[in-house]
């Protein structure tokens, strides 16, 4: 016979949780929630168009940029955006997979050797992001029960991995 009990019915629309309680009661915490407060901190709110070092979002503002991937500011870039749109044409939406599968393309391998050879190396790895990055240089250059000393200024990800 099985146990069977009755689901708790969880609420329409759970509480959020305040992502400021790690430092609770500290100066840095309290300046954060006035920066949410004052819309300074605009995770909340989508931009309107390409990332710029001054970025309109929907809700009509716009605020310096500090917290963008588009470190050469090249999203708008008219080359960029049509050699982009080239890509789209010629290989779709997406890639069939991951990278370690089957969703390699020619563009990956063509610019992985560009980079080599601009940097003199044997070879490249693109990845498509910091943390996929540090996943990969770490899971294959580390052990278990090894040591390692992060810079206070290293990626986000790694202060912030289980």
């Amino acid at each position: 016979m099985h146990d069977v009990r009755p689901v708790q019915q969880l609420p329409h629309r759970p509480a959020r949780r305040d992502p400021f309680a790690p430092l609770l009661g500290s100066e840095r915490a309290e300046m954060m929630r006035r920066h949410v407060r004052e819309g300074l901190v605009t995770h909340s709110v989508p931009t309107g168009g390409a990332p710029q070092p001054v970025t309109v979002f929907d809700d009509g503002r716009a605020r310096v940029n500090l917290g963008t991937n588009n470190y050469l500011g090249l999203a708008g870039d008219p080359q960029v955006v049509e050699a982009a749109i080239s890509a789209l044409r010629q290989y779709g939406t997406t890639a069939a997979g991951s990278r370690i599968l089957n969703g390699t393309t020619r563009l990956h391998l063509t610019l992985e050797q560009e980079l080599a050879e601009h940097y003199g190396t044997e070879d490249a790895v693109i990845v498509s992001s910091g943390v996929n990055a540090n996943v990969a240089v770490l899971s294959t250059s580390c052990a278990p029960g090894d040591v390692l000393l992060v810079d206070a200024h290293a990626h986000a990800s790694l202060h912030t991995a289980p």
